[in-house]
């Protein structure tokens, strides 16, 4: 109706949300999970991600360029988002963020045994991380296939407490 010439409201300052904690998930955690993840057409990826720390979006945009196997190290120089319905390749998210990581054994072999599979696909020239077609993974598909390996570590872990509660008694 407008009868106020302006908004009371617009003034309030907007509530922040409080900052979430990082969780993070403990050596054994971290193996039970890779054990857990070993069937999943993702286990080079999960592997990457546990060994590197590397924001999800800086290994999807990874290509076999930037990975040196025979070093052992891996290149940080883009990141893949998304626009509307297009995965957009990019710079990553500050300069700082262009590095070289230093690789762990298990993703070394992970991303060896990942390597072969491409090349037997002939995926070779796609990004490292790809679908059958060649296309950049989505990240929805890659955080509902990570949400399932942690639910199923869960289920065991839940089934290993209760045989542990039941010995006891």
């Amino acid at each position: 109706m407008r009868l106020i010439p302006s908004n009371p409201a617009a003034a309030v300052k907007k509530a922040r949300p409080a900052e979430r904690e990082m969780a993070f998930m403990t050596a054994t955690q971290a193996r039970r999970f890779l054990d857990a993840a070993k069937s999943n057409q993702n286990y080079a990826l999960f592997a990457l991600a546990l060994g590197t720390g590397a924001r999800q979006g800086e290994l999807l945009a990874l290509t076999w360029a930037d990975i040196d196997l025979a070093a052992s190290t891996l290149n940080i120089r883009r990141s893949l988002s998304r626009e509307g319905k297009e995965h957009v390749v990019k710079e990553p998210k500050s300069r700082t963020s262009r590095r070289t990581i230093t690789l762990p054994m298990f993703a070394v072999n992970a991303l060896h045994n990942h390597r072969a599979a491409a090349l037997k696909a002939g995926a070779i020239t796609s990004p490292v991380f790809c679908t059958r077609t060649g296309k950049h993974l989505d990240k929805k598909n890659v955080l509902r296939a990570f949400r399932t390996v942690v639910g199923r570590v869960n289920a065991a872990e839940r089934k290993r407490a209760g045989r542990r509660v039941r010995n006891r008694t």
